[in-house]
């Protein structure tokens, strides 16, 4: 199995073990989301907290999309789960 199989594995599973396994998958999701309508296509934390409140106006329909969907969630739940300093929470 190839990483890129097993990181999307992990995503259907709701699981990111590893900041490796994170940054992968924000790759991945700049990959998918390069021709959907969007004010910014980094995978910043920012950007994907966006993608999952608003992404669905204008890209619901474009191919892959409940794909990026489901990576956004997984990384902002890896991303809550590991950081303990109370100031990068907003």
């Amino acid at each position: 199995m190839t990483n890129m199989t097993m990181t999307s594995l992990k995503t259907r599973n709701s699981t990111v073990e590893s900041i490796a396994a994170a940054l992968s998958l924000r790759y991945q999701w700049e990959s998918l989301v390069a021709d959907y309508k969007l004010d910014s296509y980094h995978g910043t934390i920012d950007n994907l907290k966006w993608f999952i409140l608003h992404g669905k106006k204008g890209n619901r329909f474009r191919k892959n999309f409940e794909e990026a969907q489901m990576i956004a969630k997984n990384i902002i739940e890896y991303y809550n789960e590991n950081t303990n300093i109370s100031g990068l929470h907003r």
